[in-house]
């Protein structure tokens, strides 16, 4: 496992001597870290990250992480690193999966090894148990802001899917509209 150094953990831009901070919002990024902390002593949350226990104590006095080992930080919790970084978003980085295999669960049935698009009553109740998978995931979240974070999420996957879906098919008709011409 790597092991960070106490040195600098300010980010520079590449050919810059400006430093990117790490925006903190909604609450401090040191209450966050604090928070996914969870009782467990420092040492041992730093040793499971791979960095040093004096690097997480100037975070939790306030010092930014570089963004690395923020990454770290977020990943070894298990929470998301927008929301270690802002405090906004969904703050579990395993809700995000659920959502996710939530919503692509069901789009193709496989028999026999071939896969077929679904009829319409297997779309109709595909989609039901999608729905209430999603509707489940959402009610199990701690706060509202939560709740309306991965709801946010979900509908701008579902528009970049619809879009993605109305493209295809508008190639696949050129194509056709191609090789009749």
């Amino acid at each position: 496992m790597k092991n960070h150094t106490d040195g600098d953990e300010s980010e520079r831009l590449p050919g810059s001597d400006s430093q990117v901070p790490i925006l903190s919002t909604e609450s401090e990024l040191k209450d966050r870290i604090r928070e996914i902390i969870d009782g467990e002593a420092v040492a041992a949350f730093a040793r499971r990250c791979g960095i040093t226990e004096s690097l997480v104590r100037k975070y939790l006095s306030g010092s930014q992480p570089s963004v690395e080992n923020l990454v770290l930080l977020a990943s070894t919790a298990g929470v998301s690193v927008e929301w270690l970084a802002t405090g906004r978003g969904i703050r579990r980085a395993v809700d995000m999966r659920k959502a996710e295999k939530a919503l692509q669960d069901g789009a193709f049935r496989v028999i026999e090894g071939e896969s077929r698009p679904l009829t319409a009553a297997e779309q109709d109740a595909s989609t039901a148990r999608r729905l209430e998978a999603i509707a489940h995931l959402v009610a199990s979240l701690d706060s509202p802001r939560e709740q309306a974070a991965l709801l946010d999420e979900l509908l701008s996957r579902a528009q970049n899917a619809a879009e993605m879906h109305a493209l295809k098919r508008a190639v696949a008709e050129l194509r056709a509209a191609q090789k009749s011409a």
